[in-house]
C-alpha cells in the first residue's frame, strides 16, 4: 500500500516537473530568441535602406536630367 502511494506520488511529482520544464523558458533560449527578432530587424531595415537607395537613385537620375534640360534651354536663350 505504502509503496503503491510512494510510487504514485512519484510519478505525479515527474510529471508536474515535466509541465513545468516545459513551460519554463530556458535562459539561453530567451536570448536565442531575441537575437533572431533582432537579425529580422536589422534584415527589413537594410532591406528599406537598400530600396530607399535605389530611389534616390533614380531621383539624382532625374535631376540630373532636369539639369541638362535647364542647361540646354539657358544655353538656346542665350544663343537669341
Amino acid at each position: 500500500m505504502k509503496s503503491s502511494v510512494v510510487l504514485s506520488i512519484v510519478i505525479f511529482l515527474l510529471a508536474f516537473n515535466s509541465t513545468v520544464k516545459s513551460q519554463t523558458p530556458v535562459p539561453g533560449q530567451q536570448a536565442d530568441d531575441a537575437v533572431l527578432e533582432l537579425r529580422k530587424k536589422i534584415e527589413a531595415q537594410e532591406q528599406q535602406f537598400a530600396e530607399l537607395k535605389e530611389l534616390l537613385k533614380k531621383q539624382n537620375e532625374i535631376i540630373e536630367s532636369q539639369q541638362k534640360q535647364i542647361n540646354q534651354l539657358i544655353a538656346k536663350s542665350d544663343s537669341t
